[in-house]
């Protein structure tokens, strides 16, 4: 006996709203259901050996940061900072103001360096969860570092996380000099009324007091959402110096307190696409990543096979809805995949079919599934032609997803200007098509316009490769004859051959009203 689709658990698209309710219910749901990626080891992270996680958008960046919190030793606590969510547009402009220099690069812009900023955050924050946590001895050292952290006046009235930052004038802080005054401190006070002191000066101060301090229990942080979006060239500019030097920072600490033996570790996730635009403005960001770094990647199997994890995801959500309805699921694996798939569609196995539908990402099976259960929620069994009425619903929300991911580069206007240029155009094409139909529409458009004259057509393309909008094209030898193949960026395939044939992605192609969907 089948379960209808509407029956089975398909989970949420994103992670975070997995446990969102954070009691025992959700976090035992959510295990039964979460596949380790290949080469992940928890111990390298719970040690402080790594401490970053990154990949393409939706392959299980903060599904991988819960995994961690809910597995971590017993006695340790964990705390979430979420820099999209937490710090908004306002505070962003605020935190600008603790910038601690500007310069001119080479590419004419200003650049602003917010490490310190960063390191009076994490250093204020991690007070502020001793209270209730209880993380340190509480010995005079302590006590200096609590006492000068809070002396500097901050806003609780603050939205989000931004509270912990201070107000800064001229690079100065407002503190409490009396306070300071009992610890012996000898800061140069820039304005006797107001009581100012350089920001700088009190968090090289607050550092070089907190790394002398002893944990008594272990404590970590994750941060999550480290994401860009293009509202303009100046927020942009400036959100990827937050991410850059937010990055910088988690390095820096983690080190200091590992030598120190502090048991504090923080532990970071970003999106592969922003760390290919924050290594863009200056700062060596690739050697952080490479020595520290886990990046998560599911196309290292072979791809027809049922035995793959993104399959699996599947598999394990059928089995966990049918053990909770009627008591058991003692079948294999494979019979369980085919009791509710038809084995060939499009003659080809379903599971080719089904990973190659996607961006080869947790987030794809499961969007897939929920698609299926909202338009054909009384089906028991999906066969090619039941497949093929979800394809468009499907469809549109993956043009939505990899559009965000756009966003880290182009604005709204742009990206509406790149849908028109995709929509109703040909399935595979050459470099000089691509130029041409741009030419062609920059007629009416004053953003194709732009990018023609600018000559951006490399530019454009390697973006629209670089989320998996297009592939390339080339010929391999199977059994003695030549197939096509495509090379993906999400199947590690850095670098888009702008000389070869290009592609758009199959499962975008219904929305963007390309015939031939396969």
């Amino acid at each position: 006996m089948n379960l209808s689709f509407e029956q089975l658990i398909a989970g949420k698209t994103d992670a975070r709203n997995e446990v969102l309710l954070n009691n025992e219910a959700s976090i035992r749901n959510f295990l039964e259901v979460f596949i380790k990626p290949e080469g992940f080891n928890i111990s390298e992270f719970v040690s402080g050996e790594k401490f970053i996680i990154s990949g393409l958008k939706g392959t299980g960046k903060t599904a991988l940061l819960r995994y961690i919190a809910i597995n971590l030793p017993q006695e340790a606590s964990s705390d979430f900072v979420y820099f999209k969510s937490d710090l908004k547009e306002d505070d962003r402009e605020e935190i600008e103001s603790l910038s601690t220099f500007e310069v001119k690069s080479n590419l004419g812009f200003e650049r602003n360096d917010y490490e310190k900023a960063w390191l009076w955050f994490f250093l204020k924050r991690i007070i502020e969860l001793n209270s209730s946590l209880n993380i340190f001895r509480d010995d005079d050292s302590f006590q200096r570092v609590r006492t000068l952290l809070l002396s500097v006046k901050c806003e609780k009235s603050k939205s989000g996380l931004s509270y912990l930052f201070p107000e800064v004038t001229n690079g100065n802080v407002a503190i409490n000099i009396a306070e300071i005054a009992k610890l012996g401190f000898n800061f140069k006070i820039r304005e006797k009324e107001s009581g100012s002191v350089k920001f700088n000066d009190i968090v090289d101060k607050a550092f070089d007091l907190f790394i002398n301090l002893t944990t008594k229990k272990s404590l970590f942080i994750l941060v999550d959402e480290l994401e860009l979006s293009y509202l303009s060239e100046i927020t942009h500019r400036r959100d990827s110096e937050l991410i850059r030097d937010l990055l910088i920072v988690v390095k820096d600490l983690n080190v200091a307190f590992k030598e120190m033996e502090i048991d504090i570790s923080i532990i970071a996730s970003i999106r592969s696409e922003v760390l290919t635009a924050i290594g863009a403005i200056g700062k060596e960001i690739s050697k952080i990543t490479e020595d520290y770094g886990f990046p998560i990647t599911w196309y290292r199997y072979e791809k027809g096979k049922i035995d793959h994890p993104l399959i699996k995801i599947l598999i394990k959500r059928f089995r966990i809805s049918e053990v909770r309805e009627f008591g058991s699921c003692d079948i294999s694996d494979s019979k369980l995949f085919y009791k509710y798939f038809q084995e060939i569609m499009y003659e080809r196995p379903i599971s080719h079919v089904l990973l190659n539908s996607t961006w080869y990402r947790p987030r794809d099976i499961v969007r897939w599934l929920n698609v299926i259960k909202k338009i054909r929620p009384g089906e028991k069994f999906i066969n090619q032609a039941i497949y093929e009425t979800a394809r468009r619903e499907y469809s549109n929300l993956c043009l939505t997803e990899v559009l965000e991911e756009l966003n880290t580069v182009y604005d709204q206007d742009h990206l509406q200007a790149i849908q028109i240029v995709l929509t109703d155009f040909k399935k595979q094409f050459e470099k000089s098509d691509f130029k041409e139909r741009l030419v062609s529409l920059s007629e009416s458009s004053e953003i194709l316009r732009g990018l023609v004259e600018s000559d951006k057509v490399n530019v454009l393309l390697n973006h629209l490769y670089s989320c998996g909008i297009i592939g390339n094209m080339y010929a391999t030898l199977v059994k003695e004859r030549l197939a096509d193949s495509v090379r993906w960026i999400y199947r590690g395939d850095g670098m888009l051959l702008a000389d070869r044939t290009m592609v758009i992605h199959p499962s975008l192609r219904p929305a963007l009203s390309i015939r031939d969907y396969r």
